[in-house]
């Protein structure tokens, strides 16, 4: 069996979009084989939300949101991780 040492198996694809915007009609064009589907586009919050909303308008697919809070560890305020509900 191969040993890996700080190397990722899959190479990396960065692809980087001016606004949030951009991404979102990108998105879109890549999810428009979806359009003839039973869909459901999940929106979590910090931004995601509005571009979610756009995915399922362009889609025309049914829309939820995902309600998340961070927690944070106690002895390390500046670690935290998400729980949802």
């Amino acid at each position: 069996m191969p040993h890996y040492t700080n190397k990722s198996i899959a190479p990396r694809i960065i692809i980087k979009f001016r606004n949030r915007q951009e991404a979102t009609q990108r998105l879109v064009i890549a999810l428009e084989k979806y359009t003839a589907q039973s869909v459901l586009v999940l929106g979590v919050p910090h931004g995601e939300v509005v571009t979610a909303y756009y995915i399922a308008k362009h889609l025309k697919a049914e829309l939820s949101f995902v309600i998340t809070c961070e927690l944070n560890y106690l002895f390390d305020p500046q670690t935290g991780f998400w729980s949802c509900g």
